[in-house]
């Protein structure tokens, strides 16, 4: 693998990030130094929340079967290149390449899950609750949506949050790990390939610094987490003192367990 310095991927194009802080990217079967990472600036988060704020306004009004097949054509961009994005978790996460097809494969089956959303998301009607009164149930998405991953399920944590919420109408900003963020630079690649419109998923790399910028910004409607024990305590404070909608999936560290939210 060539050498490789990270880039954000916002409103539809490649971004490298500059005059700011990198962390080194590793190989931790080699211990080999393969790339770089840059700790984005906040003003850089900004500009994708205001990305994935001016798509969402013209994303939620396209067709759920529009929006559906969109994922159709990312899962078949994922199964025809399912090797070379195993073997970018297999290189920066370290899996055995045989758990990085495995992995891949769930991402394409969450995908393929997601392309029910047409049923998942059908209202309810319920007549004579009283007196000439009639309920309606109407499932509408929300805005726009920050999702943080941890180091060691780059791609299966993408499955369980990206599909679902561009799916149903909302935008996304995805903050992978610095220790392992190939795969998402694989998938940007996918999203112009299949020519998802600009601003509707955003990736930016960092630390804690990204995700802080949203807590309090009007135009972020909710946040996703997969992580630590001690960072899950820490979101339901900042987020529910913010009216945000919040899932959060902790990460045991001492049995290697994990969940989903």
């Amino acid at each position: 693998m060539n050498y490789v310095k990270i880039k954000n991927f916002i409103n539809g194009e490649w971004l490298e990030e500059t005059g700011v802080e990198t962390v080194p990217l590793y190989n931790p079967s080699t211990g080999e130094q393969i790339g770089e990472v840059p700790l984005s600036s906040e003003e850089t988060s900004l500009y994708a929340v205001d990305s994935a704020y001016d798509a969402y306004d013209s994303w939620k009004k396209v067709s759920v079967g529009k929006r559906v097949s969109y994922l159709f054509d990312i899962r078949q961009a994922m199964k025809d290149s399912l090797e070379e994005l195993a073997v970018s978790i297999a290189v920066d996460q370290a899996k055995h390449i045989s758990e990085a097809r495995g992995e891949i494969q769930r991402v394409i089956q969450l995908l393929e899950a997601a392309c029910s959303i047409p049923t998942l998301i059908q209202g309810e009607t319920l007549g004579g609750i009283a007196n000439n009164i009639n309920g309606r149930v109407i499932k509408q998405p929300l805005g726009v949506y920050g999702g943080v991953a941890p180091f060691n399920f780059p791609g299966l944590v993408f499955g369980w949050f990206v599909p679902y919420a561009i799916g149903v109408g909302n935008t996304f900003i995805y903050k992978p790990s610095t220790q392992s963020p190939v795969f998402m630079q694989k998938m940007g690649d996918i999203f112009n390939q299949v020519g998802l419109p600009k601003g509707v998923v955003n990736i930016v790399h960092g630390n804690r610094t990204i995700p802080g910028t949203w807590y309090e910004n009007p135009k972020i409607s909710g946040v996703c987490l997969v992580g630590s024990t001690p960072t899950a305590k820490k979101w339901p404070k900042v987020v529910v003192g913010a009216a945000k909608e919040a899932c959060f999936s902790a990460v045991r560290k001492l049995s290697g367990g994990y969940g989903r939210c």
